[in-house]
């Protein structure tokens, strides 16, 4: 409007968006206010006989061009021919180009001249779904414009115009999930009504939109999900036999689930009805309990489950027994919000101030006479000792076995009740002496070899020669071992790579050390026998590609419009 007011119109426009939303439209509105009678004006007076003209595509002033189907450089040769040319009748001479970004690169070449020195009576008005695929020469050449999704509530209240003005009626529920399916596009709205008029007679309900869709009602997709929440998988595959039954598309019920749990874990995290899009505005008060009943962490363990799904759907043809093994994983899900709970509570502040307050006092087992009685001063075992004393202990069937708790530099705090252990009848009042003191080893980049090759002893004969065929044990950290095999040794870095094998290593050094190792393996690098560069010899299509992307070579065939035919490479 300002642009037309104050008589700065450019030369060349960008309108862009998704597809229905009105950027054709807008240039064709836009090409009236420029050659109406009454005008340049921002309101066309829509009766002249431009305007009308224009309206139904037969000026021969305002050209439109489908980029698609005219994407070729003997158009673009046309096009500026035809550019010099003055208008017949009008103010402009205006080209719209639709789906510009189908233009191949050697036509936005051709075009860009005409772009950057344009006659004063022409402007182009260019409209694109993806204007990234648009060279950015052109770009800066144009105003661009982005044009939105239509709101949700004005695709509504078009689509019950429409039915009102061609002495139709249609359930509320109706239109909304017409619009709702439309996802911003005026255009797909409306050719869902048109669908639905002709598929249907008289009154058109929400039954007439599923089985026009291959959908089903977001209510019996709320009843699949109660199952799943309930963790019944039985009653969740029964839903499906039910949907399959009915004639529902198996990909339009997954895509259907996808969107009910999107709905119900934005419910989840607090969201309010108004961005719900699968489901009805009157469900609200079921998502509301199926979000209470999964929460947010299950909510998006299930889409992650779905994604995979769509991933694998794409080269299937069993796709009924593929959602079907879908919908029993997410039936059998832990409750994912219940362990974080547990988390939470045992990271707490509080738990981990009474846990420093309170130590635990471990006692040996009654009945087993080669329980270990770990002592320091009065007998106390501290849980996370890493090692531990063993002690022999006399006393009488009789006689009570106690541990008091005495004060000591590490427990400062709460005090220990008294313990007391009676020794059962039967049992002999002598404790024979522990032998469960373990000699653990510690690892440093001295014994690292040797403690490999102690290691490799705790394997079958074929791993363990596997493993001794490292080239290089090293610690990288006080955690990290690094194994190094010899180039060629591809087979053996796989083997101890999978994770049964790679598991059984870290176990082995869990039990030598007492500490939770993490082991890499990789190739040591070999020495080179030649230090000189090596020439890198580029095939036939890179060097083409080189030549033809030359700046020279470019500019040459933008100032004599030539193309490339043939190349010849020096010997």
């Amino acid at each position: 409007e300002n642009a037309i007011e104050t008589g700065r119109v450019g030369h060349a426009y960008l309108f862009a968006g998704p597809r229905g939303v009105g950027k054709t439209t807008t240039a064709r509105i836009f090409a009236k206010a420029l050659n109406c009678t009454s005008g340049p004006t921002i309101h066309p007076c829509q009766t002249c006989d431009v305007c009308r003209m224009i309206s139904s595509g037969e000026d021969m002033d305002v050209i439109e061009i489908d980029g698609a189907s005219n994407n070729g450089i003997d158009e673009i040769r046309t096009l500026r021919k035809n550019v010099s040319v003055m208008a017949s009748r009008c103010r402009y001479k205006v080209y719209i180009i639709d789906e510009v970004h189908m233009l191949s690169r050697q036509a936005f070449n051709g075009l860009l001249k005409t772009l950057e020195e344009p006659p004063e009576h022409v402007k182009f008005m260019f409209c694109t779904t993806d204007p990234d695929k648009i060279p950015i020469t052109v770009l800066s050449r144009c105003q661009r414009f982005d044009l939105l999704p239509v709101n949700h509530d004005k695709i509504q209240d078009r689509l019950q115009f429409i039915v009102e003005s061609e002495g139709r009626s249609a359930d509320e529920s109706a239109l909304d999930l017409v619009a709702r399916r439309a996802h911003g596009s005026m255009r797909d709205s409306q050719s869902l009504l048109e669908q639905l008029m002709a598929f249907c007679t008289g009154h058109i309900t929400v039954d007439d939109v599923h089985r026009l869709l291959g959908t089903t009602a977001s209510g019996r997709i709320l009843d699949l999900m109660q199952h799943l929440s309930r963790r019944d998988a039985a009653g969740a595959i029964g839903c499906l036999h039910e949907l399959w039954k009915s004639g529902s598309e198996p990909e339009q019920v997954a895509q259907q689930l996808m969107g009910v749990y999107r709905d119900t874990l934005t419910v989840a995290v607090g969201a309010g009805q108004e961005i719900m899009e699968f489901t009805q505005v009157d469900e609200f008060a079921r998502v509301q309990q199926l979000a209470e009943s999964i929460g947010k962490y299950t909510a998006l363990a299930a889409l992650e489950i779905l994604q995979e799904m769509f991933r694998k759907m794409r080269n299937s043809v069993q796709v009924r027994l593929l959602i079907e093994m879908t919908v029993i994983r997410i039936a059998t899900l832990e409750e994912l919000d219940e362990i974080q709970n547990w988390l939470n509570l045992l990271q707490s502040p509080e738990l981990l101030a009474l846990a420093e307050k309170s130590p635990v006092v471990a006692v040996g087992n009654q009945g087993n006479d080669t329980s270990p009685v770990a002592e320091k001063k009065n007998d106390v075992m501290l849980v996370g000792s890493a090692q531990a004393t063993a002690e022999t202990t006399t006393t009488t069937a009789a006689q009570p076995l106690s541990v008091l708790q005495e004060p000591t530099e590490t427990l400062t705090s709460t005090p220990v009740d008294e313990v007391t252990v009676t020794a059962p009848a039967g049992v002999s009042s002598t404790v024979p002496e522990s032998n469960s003191a373990v000699d653990l080893v510690v690892i440093t980049a001295e014994n690292i070899a040797a403690v490999w090759s102690q290691l490799c002893a705790d394997f079958d004969d074929l791993f363990a020669n596997i493993l001794q065929s490292a080239d290089v044990v090293s610690l990288l950290e006080p955690d990290h071992i690094s194994v190094l095999f010899p180039p060629d040794f591809s087979f053996q870095k796989e083997t101890c790579e999978r994770p049964e094998r790679r598991q059984k290593i870290v176990e082995t050094l869990s039990e030598l050390t007492g500490m939770q190792f993490k082991v890499s393996f990789g190739f040591a690098r070999q020495q080179a026998v030649d230090e000189s560069p090596v020439e890198v010899v580029k095939t036939l299509r890179e060097r083409n590609m080189e030549a033809e992307g030359n700046p020279f070579v470019q500019r040459a065939v933008e100032v004599f419009e030539a193309e490339i035919s043939h190349i010849d490479h020096p010997q």
